[in-house]
């Protein structure tokens, strides 16, 4: 006689994320505004400034990747439903087959 069963174990699957910023400047130009200053510091030393307009686009996105990735077995993820196992016998979720997988890996 063989006897066969399928079995659902809720997991919890967490990984830290960390978001990287990435800003990238376009092409840079400027141009001068008035006339420079020009300020005495001593007999041959002098201080210029000079007010310029500078443009330069910028273009501001970000990426991510998991620093590190694990599993709880036998542990409810923190501020999350469990909705894996409520459901009925005959019916099994999208994702049962990586619930399997995860449910196996938890027992070696």
């Amino acid at each position: 006689m063989k006897c066969s069963t399928v079995i659902h174990k809720d997991v919890c699957v967490e990984a830290e994320v960390k978001v990287a910023p990435n800003v990238k400047t376009g092409d840079v130009k400027s141009h001068c505004v008035g006339e420079p200053e020009l300020e005495k510091i001593d007999d041959c030393s002098y201080m210029v400034n000079q007010m310029v307009c500078v443009r330069f686009p910028l273009s501001f996105s970000a990426g991510a990747h998991v620093k590190r990735a694990g599993i709880a077995c036998d542990k409810p993820c923190p501020f999350l439903p469990m909705p894996c196992c409520n459901h009925t016998q005959n019916r099994k979720p999208f994702f049962f087959p990586l619930l399997l997988a995860l449910a196996l890996l938890c027992k070696s």
